[in-house]
């Protein structure tokens, strides 16, 4: 069953799929309804999943359950990869490259780096401290309000920062 985001509790489970590009706004109207229809018959163990989802920055899509109404399992876990899978191979899009590090530039644009460019960017200040990145670990809908976006100083590239910071 889906349900609005608001609705979820903050302690509410969370996913976070990160786009190798900028989705189209073309591209997120034709999903969200894909998105919606797939949380509405999401199940575990036969049992309708109380769920949210939607696209953040133009490049996230976010799913949460609320287990207080019934947890997902392993095998619904699977089903919602499976699904973001899909959408992936569809759109020609990768939602799994752990590689990169998105971050906001001077303008608010969304960059990306590699792991090795973001250590480098950091260590020699081209990035500073303040910095901000998105946090694709987090895992409730807590964190995603709270710290989905945080400062290089605040993640874990801080052990990159020069250490006079």
């Amino acid at each position: 069953m889906v349900v609005s985001f608001n609705e979820l509790p903050d302690h509410s489970r969370l996913w976070v799929y990160q786009a190798d590009r900028n989705l189209t706004d073309d591209e997120q109207e034709e999903l969200r309804p894909v998105l919606y229809t797939f949380l509405d018959q999401w199940a575990a163990h036969g049992k309708a999943l109380s769920a949210a989802g939607d696209f953040a920055f133009n490049r996230f899509i976010v799913i949460a359950v609320n287990e207080d109404v019934h947890g997902a399992s392993g095998c619904s876990i699977d089903s919602s990869v499976n699904f973001i899978k899909e959408l992936g191979n569809k759109l020609n899009i990768n939602f799994f490259d752990r590689t990169k590090v998105l971050y906001l530039d001077n303008n608010d644009l969304i960059n990306s780096k590699t792991i090795g460019e973001i250590k480098k960017s950091v260590s020699e200040g081209s990035l500073q401290p303040t910095t901000k990145i998105f946090n694709t670990a987090v895992t409730s809908k807590k964190d995603f309000d709270e710290a989905f976006v945080i400062s290089i100083k605040d993640s874990w590239l801080n052990k990159w920062l020069p250490s006079t910071v």
